[in-house]
């Protein structure tokens, strides 16, 4: 799979409709996740009956921005999280002082995220792990080809359904490629990429900033592979000085139980992803291509 560009899609913010409390009721006191901007709630539709997940975002350039973004590749993309509906309110949720104007992104349901996945089968079998990368590398796949970076690729953001058909969430941290990385100073630090912990001044606040490229997905994305199949992190939560070490110095060892009979293809392809040069990982594309991707159904 060679990676295609695609025309560039229109991240304009989409027309919004303002009648979001008489279409739904939401579940004030029950929550599916939390997610960068706060809990995700539960809508109900007030016609259907059906329930669906709802995103809560203060009305701002930044949060257009992410919802222009998502809405745009989720019509091009069954990988992404799709979106049903998006409103404007003026409300004041419990903790405001007063209202404020807000937007309302009612999104597909999904049956839960990965990592409780992971955690509910004691760590996921190596076949299980294959079929839901290659969702996730088909979705980053889609992305790239926007000339896009998700910036925060970790368990969290990747839900799934009862078959394990996935799609990949949250696009609150997404970037063009080619950003400086010191414009990106947010991130999960243990999902975080050496170039990206740079940026953040967790390493070298004077080195010179590099330039995103896609390649910090796809160590993220072996970061989550690891943790999926060992319920561990391969460099810890990346909070500390020696946490830190670890991640620059990209050293990874399949010496636990865990891994003994896990085949080599597979360690293979988490250690070319967990390159500490982003010039040496694979793309997406490549990891599609791989030998280990070879016998997914």
């Amino acid at each position: 799979m060679s990676l295609t560009h695609v025309s560039q899609p229109n991240f304009t913010f989409p027309e919004p409709s303002s009648d979001f409390f008489s279409a739904f009721r939401v579940s004030w006191s029950e929550q599916l996740g939390t997610g960068r901007s706060g809990p995700i709630r539960i809508a109900h539709c007030n016609t259907s009956g059906k329930t669906y997940a709802l995103k809560i975002l203060r009305d701002t350039e930044d949060a257009r921005h992410e919802v222009a973004v998502h809405v745009a590749l989720c019509k091009t993309s069954e990988r992404i999280a799709q979106v049903v509906g998006v409103y404007t309110e003026r409300y004041q949720l419990k903790d405001d002082l007063e209202p404020f104007q807000y937007i309302f992104v009612v999104l597909e349901r999904a049956w839960m995220d990965l990592v409780t996945y992971a955690n509910k089968e004691r760590g996921l079998s190596e076949q299980k792990s294959k079929k839901i990368v290659k969702q996730v590398l088909e979705a980053l796949h889609h992305i790239h080809a926007f000339g896009l970076v998700h910036h925060d690729v970790k368990p969290e953001n990747i839900l799934i359904n009862h078959n394990l058909d996935v799609v990949v969430s949250d696009f609150g941290f997404v970037h063009c490629c080619g950003s400086n990385t010191r414009q990106m100073t947010r991130c999960t630090p243990a999902y975080a990429s050496p170039e990206i912990l740079y940026s953040a001044h967790l390493v070298n606040k004077h080195r010179t900033p590099e330039h995103i490229t896609t390649s910090s997905d796809i160590w993220s994305l072996g970061v989550t592979l690891f943790a999926v199949m060992s319920l561990r992190l391969p460099f810890g939560k990346g909070k500390t000085t020696v946490e830190i070490g670890k991640i620059m110095n990209a050293s990874v060892s399949f010496s636990e139980a865990t891994w003994w009979n896990v085949s080599q293809e597979c360690k293979n392809v988490i250690q070319a992803m967990l390159q500490s040069k982003p010039t040496q990982r694979p793309s997406a594309a490549e990891i599609l291509e791989s030998t280990w991707m070879a016998d997914v159904n």
